[in-house]
């Protein structure tokens, strides 16, 4: 506990000896190993309570935590669900790229497709044909 050594023990042995005296240093030594553990008992209550407190804290903010990351499931669900469709429509487009569409027609459907899905006021984004018209009018 202090990390004292043989020889400094015994340096405090006689110091206590010849400062106090042998007829009183038995009495001082009881009440010194009274203070002691009534000193030590007195830290084991109080830390008893300090994590009896912390097991109170930490149960109310695992539950927080598990609402939080439950509450963050179904909408991250919902966002790989409607990322993960237009993708594989793409991926299957790239795959039966038999009947002659080009690539680029198919992602920039797929583009519109998914900004449509994404905008909440249900309006689809502009098409290039329609942007180029406006140009050239």
């Amino acid at each position: 506990m202090f990390n004292l050594g043989f020889t400094e023990i015994i340096v405090i042995g006689v110091l206590a000896l010849v400062l106090i005296g042998p007829k009183q240093l038995p009495e001082v030594a009881k009440a010194l190993g009274r203070l002691v553990s009534e000193f030590k008992r007195a830290t084991e209550d109080l830390s008893g309570g300090l994590l009896d407190v912390r097991k109170d804290l930490k149960r109310p903010m695992q539950d927080v935590m598990n609402q939080v990351k439950d509450a963050m499931r179904e909408p991250t669900q919902d966002v790989k669900d409607s990322i993960s469709d237009p993708i594989e429509d793409l991926k299957q487009s790239v795959r039966k790229n038999r009947n002659g569409t080009k690539i680029s027609d198919e992602v920039i459907r797929i583009k519109q497709d998914l900004e449509a899905s994404i905008d909440n006021s249900g309006t689809t984004p502009k098409d290039e044909s329609s942007d180029e018209k406006t140009r050239d009018s």
